[in-house]
């Protein structure tokens, strides 16, 4: 069996002495698992870190093994973020996500062209890439077959002044329609329904984690799942940083 691919890099693992297992999120062949077998040393080892992107052949005696690969670097993102501190935790809370809850060998090509969006916009000049976290995020909520609709308001159906949604439906409130049950709800942050918006404060961007991390653990918890430390450890970081 021999495939070839491009993927992003989720895990990457010592085996033996000069040996690596690295799992992969590929275009076609969705999270993938192989040995890369020639001798990784330091000179070379900056290839396997985590976030970059790959050009692969996957080769196995059967489809089912784990299989090798052998890899050419496409586009190495590590800059945006080893020398950032809250960078670096956005993207071991990105990687450790998909790597946990993905399910091996099955399609994901939309997730995988929003997980290379992500990586692209990522800089250090600013924190407009937050809100991107986030709306991954729920984008990743999605492909785990949990989406949220924030199309239009569950009670009215208006579209218009949408800024809460429902723990229960996972759907769209507006502020008319919340009435008494407001402090039922999780506020909905303006960015998440209006992309135009700049000036993003930091309530928003808490509020976009919150909502997010609500129905994440809510989802996985019916799975018997937790989410990652490496998250945690990225979202108590946002909560201690200035982002004006």
């Amino acid at each position: 069996m021999k495939w070839d691919d491009t993927g992003l890099i989720l895990s990457s693992r010592r085996h033996g002495d000069n040996s690596l297992i690295l799992s992969v999120l590929t275009m076609k062949h969705g999270k993938h698992s192989g040995f890369v077998r020639h001798k990784v040393t330091k000179k070379n080892s900056f290839i396997y870190e985590i976030g970059n992107v790959l050009d692969l052949t996957w080769t196995g005696r059967l489809e089912d093994q784990l299989g090798y690969y052998r890899c050419e670097l496409i586009k190495s993102y590590s800059y945006n973020f080893f020398d950032n501190p809250l960078n670096l935790l956005a993207l071991n809370s990105f990687c450790e996500m998909q790597n946990n809850f993905l399910p091996e060998r099955e399609s994901y090509k939309n997730l995988y062209r929003e997980s290379l969006h992500f990586l692209k916009i990522v800089n250090y000049n600013n924190f407009d890439w937050l809100c991107d976290y986030i709306r991954w995020e729920l984008k990743f909520l999605a492909e785990l077959g949990y989406g949220i609709d924030l199309t239009s308001c569950a009670v009215t159906g208006q579209k218009e002044d949408l800024s809460f949604v429902s723990p229960k439906t996972g759907r769209a409130i507006s502020a008319s329609a919340a009435g008494v049950w407001k402090k039922r709800l999780l506020a909905l942050p303006r960015f998440l329904v209006n992309s135009n918006i700049s000036n993003i404060d930091k309530n928003s961007i808490i509020d976009g984690i919150n909502l997010t991390s609500f129905f994440l653990k809510k989802h996985l918890s019916m799975l018997g799942l937790k989410l990652p430390g490496s998250r945690d450890r990225f979202i108590n970081e946002i909560h201690k940083i200035n982002l004006d």
